[in-house]
């Protein structure tokens, strides 16, 4: 009787035991994936060989996917197990011997489907003339000019240089040359090319920098302005006036314009510009006092020393005057 009496106990002690063991975890979340097809191709025209209005089909294409490059690819290809959702195409080409950046797509992604994109960059060409003007009023070009787009050098180039392949849209272009011994730039400057279409472009390199001047005279800007630039002067024309090939280094600018019979003057002392740069400049104009005639007359003066200094080149700058009287 006790035998079985203890069993009795220990089946309830077993059926406990076996009530409270955990679940199982559940099996992991299956990722639902599909894929992207991606083609790419060209829009060009005759002037790059190809028919207008046919797409040149490239062979291999550059794809960039959520941030992560893949690098060059065949086109078309299919990428696999790309997970549900929105993911960022972008892409790039290897054209005329250039890297170029193509259009970028948002595409969504849905469960075991193949989702399509189709790339299609425009492309138009740019024609540069590059000249120089040589002091005397000769205007030369140059054989070969280096060429600078969208800050990638190209290297040297024929000139005049006419780059295919360009994509739509806004870039900059810069040139440089040494000249008889003297470096040239062109200053970097923006051009629009659109499909099918050849922008022309006409740069003047310079020797130095470029300063492009304006003066204010009662808070308006005055339509003619004369400048002189470091003992240089130009005559009074239209504003703004240009003045190309400054030398890299500190340049005193004096600015005089007329208001009726009102000679009006003002000057700029603290002038720097560099090879390639163009350095914008206004000068507040005043009324030049009636009884001096000019700010600063041309005349020289001796410092203690017995250096002779014009007062014209020396505007704004302060000037020790030593003065002796004797009977």
């Amino acid at each position: 009787m006790m035998k079985y009496k203890f069993l009795i106990y220990i089946l309830p002690l077993l059926l406990l035991m076996s009530c409270g063991d955990s679940p199982t975890d559940p099996p992991d979340t299956i990722l639902s994936t599909g894929s992207i097809e991606i083609s790419s191709s060209v829009e060009t025209n005759a002037t790059d060989g190809v028919e207008a209005g046919l797409g040149l089909v490239v062979p291999s294409q550059g794809i960039i996917l959520d941030g992560e490059d893949l690098g060059f690819k065949p086109n078309p290809i299919v990428l696999n197990d790309i997970m549900s959702g929105p993911h960022r195409i972008e892409t790039y080409f290897s054209l005329a011997e250039r890297i170029v950046d193509g259009p970028s797509q948002t595409v969504e992604v849905t469960y075991k489907n193949t989702m399509s994109v189709q790339i299609v960059v425009n492309v138009g060409v740019i024609s540069i003339r590059n000249f120089i003007n040589i002091d005397g009023g000769e205007q030369v070009e140059p054989e070969s000019i280096g060429v600078i787009l969208d800050g990638d050098s190209l290297g040297f180039l024929t000139n005049p240089v006419t780059l295919h392949m360009i994509p739509e849209g806004s870039h900059d272009i810069a040139t440089y040359v040494n000249y008889a011994g003297r470096d040239y730039v062109g200053p970097p400057r923006g051009v629009n090319v659109s499909l099918g279409e050849t922008s022309a472009m006409n740069i003047e390199m310079v020797a130095g920098g470029v300063i492009i001047a304006t003066a204010r005279y009662n808070g308006q800007v005055v339509s003619e302005l004369g400048l002189k630039l470091d003992g240089e002067i130009s005559e009074i024309s239209g504003s703004p006036k240009v003045i190309t090939n400054v030398s890299s280094d500190d340049h005193v600018l004096v600015a005089w314009a007329m208001d009726d019979t009102t000679r009006l003057e003002g000057w700029d002392t603290d002038i720097y510009v560099a090879t390639g740069e163009t350095l914008y400049v206004q000068i507040d104009l005043q009324v030049v006092s009636p009884w001096v005639g000019m700010h600063a007359p041309d005349i020289y003066c001796s410092d203690i020393d017995g250096n002779s200094h014009s007062l014209s080149e020396n505007w704004g700058k302060v000037i020790y005057v030593y003065y002796f009287s004797y009977t």
